[in-house]
């Protein structure tokens, strides 16, 4: 948080979309940003523009496809950056994990209960 009253979260990042898109953009603080990123829960949200203004809050399309093809050298110099901190220590991102394929259905229970951290990688 930013040191502003009345909580909430400064970002949110939502891939799913849905129902759980306004509840994400009403856990906004004042300012905060709501960053759409997909619609995997197959629905797209119509968010009440009230909750934006209100509390003077930012909805920001984020379609890193396109980006990175409008843009490729900011696209492979963000990928260089992100590779060099992983290098020096500085970003930890989680190790796969690799199940069997005879554990698919441990793995999809993983996802649809959001225990899983980083990726499952499923091997024969």
């Amino acid at each position: 948080m930013r040191g502003h009253t009345g909580g909430g979260a400064d970002v949110v990042i939502d891939p799913v979309g849905g129902d759980a898109a306004e509840a994400a953009l009403r856990a906004l603080a004042a300012g905060g940003r709501f960053c759409v990123l997909g619609f995997t829960s197959g629905a797209i949200p119509k968010l009440p523009a009230n909750l934006v203004l209100l509390r003077n809050r930012t909805v920001v399309g984020v379609d890193w496809g396109d980006w990175s093809r409008t843009d490729p050298a900011a696209s492979r110099d963000l990928a260089e950056d992100v590779l060099r901190r992983i290098g020096s220590g500085e970003l930890h991102p989680a190790r796969p994990r690799t199940l069997s394929l005879d554990d698919a259905a441990t793995a999809t229970r993983a996802y649809a209960e959001r225990s899983a951290v980083g990726k499952l990688v499923l091997t024969p």
